[in-house]
């Protein structure tokens, strides 16, 4: 089936992802830019002109938000092509699936963690606003994708898109926007609202109405920044390390007091460590053995291995309330971390305050990831700029 024989309305952005050579297929757009649309219709076209049967999967970070986005656009593109309907032998409902009659199917469904997304293997993938989805699940069902894989989000920050697979020679991104490339079909209330929004918040304006990657909200350390070295002769100073195996990273920072700022660095971030490996990597890296190291207290094992072997490693103090406790303890100051903590100013860019699913609100909850490197950073901060007294633990007034 050609394109220039399609019987159904199509914008550049259908055409852009349906001519596409790349693997990886992204769209960068703001509300109402019809990408969500274009690819379902892109992949609708595939599946009905395949030669040989293949899969495809539509996923997203839940049912519900499939429910009311990609599986009702799927079947107003259905309904509006003949071409394409006449090509389908049944829609089975509770399998969210549809059956063509070359024997490719397209199917909808979410993943919880990454074991479930290790089943299954298809020929073509799309991840619907990707930024709603861990980067730990797509690895899995990229890894079992052959051939294409399409996403698309809304900019409202950079997340692990921009930074794992934008850079990558297979990647190109269509960026579009409601008053571009959905003209035609963009109600008018719907670019007046844009656009009443946008002028109070150019930033909503900038990422929902013309898709370009916007300013990171919601974030738990706003006040970090990049330096070149970490200083000689910092305060207070000492190490964080948590302990991680096989999905996630052991890691160690170093951290400090000088000039009235806090100041870091990322010693090492790798999966897979055993309690051998660590004390090999302290040893190569030159750290002193009488200096304190305030690792994670969940791991009692391998904090006495480190201790025999001579480390002078500290069990961190936890308690009620003691994970915000000590975010709000690092938030009093300025951070610098050195340029070459990759892993950490990665964290710095992702760690976020959890949202309320229903309401939509940031609440006071971080969420469970990317915190490799701020966890033991909190244990440094527990520890060094704060004391426990009269059973409640308080902050300095100072850190000079």
């Amino acid at each position: 089936m050609e394109t220039t024989k399609l019987d159904f309305e199509h914008s550049d952005v259908m055409l852009w992802n349906y001519n596409s050579t790349y693997r990886y297929r992204i769209n960068q757009g703001g509300t109402w830019s019809g990408k969500t649309y274009s690819i379902l219709q892109a992949l609708l076209v595939l599946s009905v002109t395949d030669k040989k049967p293949t899969v495809t999967t539509v996923t997203g970070q839940d049912v519900p938000h499939l429910q009311d986005g990609p599986i009702k656009d799927a079947s107003r593109i259905v309904e509006s092509s003949e071409l394409i309907k006449a090509q389908i032998d049944r829609y089975n409902k509770s399998e969210k699936q549809y059956y063509f009659k070359n024997g490719s199917t397209l199917h909808f469904k979410s993943y919880e963690d990454e074991q479930d997304a290790k089943s299954g293997k298809r020929q073509r993938l799309f991840v619907n606003e990707a930024n709603g989805m861990p980067y730990k699940i797509f690895s899995k069902l990229e890894e079992r994708t052959t051939d294409i894989i399409f996403i698309d989000y809304n900019p409202d920050a950079e997340f692990w898109v921009h930074e794992e697979i934008l850079p990558r020679p297979d990647a190109v991104r269509f960026i579009s926007n409601c008053f571009e490339h959905n003209a035609t079909h963009t109600p008018a209330h719907v670019k007046a609202n844009i656009l009443r929004k946008g002028g109070k918040d150019k930033n909503y304006l900038k990422v929902y109405g013309y898709g370009v990657t916007g300013k990171i909200e919601g974030l738990i350390f706003p006040n970090v920044y990049k330096c070149k070295h970490y200083p000689k002769g910092c305060k207070k100073e000492a190490y964080g390390l948590d302990f991680g195996f096989t999905n996630d990273p052991t890691a160690l920072i170093k951290m400090g007091v000088q000039s009235g700022e806090l100041w870091g660095k990322e010693m090492f971030y790798k999966k897979g460590l055993r309690n051998r490996d660590i004390y090999q990597l302290l040893q190569r890296l030159g750290i002193p053995k009488w200096a304190l190291i305030v690792a994670d207290s969940a791991e009692p094992k391998s904090i006495a291995d480190l201790r025999a072997w001579g480390y002078n490693v500290k069990a961190a103090k936890k308690g009620k309330d003691s994970i915000n406790f000590g975010i709000d303890l690092i938030n009093q100051y300025n951070l610098n971390i050195t340029e070459d903590s990759v892993n950490w100013h990665k964290e710095a860019r992702r760690y976020k305050w959890s949202m309320h699913k229903k309401k939509g609100d940031l609440i006071n909850k971080p969420i469970d990831d990317f915190n490799h490197c701020w966890d033991p950073a909190r244990y440094w901060a527990m520890e060094k700029i704060s004391k426990s007294q009269g059973g409640q633990v308080l902050a300095f007034g100072g850190i000079g």
